[in-house]
Order: C-alpha cells, then structure tokens, then sequence
C-alpha cells in the first residue's frame, strides 16, 4: 500500500495500523480470537481508519499530477475558502481515543 504525499504524516497511519493490530494481538494471545478471526478484524479496521482518507488522498495526486486539472483545481480552492480545509481534513485520520 502506498501513502499519497497528500494524506500527511505517513508514520501516523503506520503507528496507527500497529496500535490496531497490538490489539487484536492481545485477544489473540489470551485466547478470545482465533487468528483467522485476528486477520479479519484488522483488515476491516485498516478499511474503516485508512479507506477514505487514502481515497481522498489518491484523488487529489491524480488531480494534482495532470498539469490541464492543477490550474483549475487551484482556482476553485482559491473561490471556494472553505474547500482547502475540508480536503485537508479528508485526507486525515480521525482522532483515535487511547
């Protein structure tokens, strides 16, 4: 899995997906969950944490990348104030309660 540039701190989505997984570790190594029960739970959480912020993330390098789109995208977060922000906040991991 690649991170796109635009998603931010890559090493938090790395530290986040370990925190997942110590976890699911945890039930594993004390007997609640089996290992294929272990496999699944992690592979939907990284989809529930990662999916739309790599979404995002994706679309906005393949629009960024296509020099004819650049331009316009530009001005429309320059005549949109509140779009830069929301795209910003697309591309991020949502807060996580230790």
């Amino acid at each position: 899995m690649t991170i796109p540039p635009l998603c931010g701190d890559g090493m938090s989505m790395a530290l986040r997906s370990a925190l997942l997984c110590t976890r699911l570790a945890d039930g594993f190594l004390r007997g609640s969950l089996t290992e294929e029960q272990w496999r699944r739970q992690y592979e939907r959480g990284l989809h529930r944490e990662f999916a739309g912020p790599l979404r995002w993330g994706h679309l906005l390098q393949s629009l960024f990348a296509r020099q004819a789109l650049a331009g316009p995208v530009m001005r429309l977060a320059r005549s949109v104030p509140l779009l830069p922000e929301r795209l910003l906040h697309a591309t991020r991991l949502r807060d996580v309660r230790l």
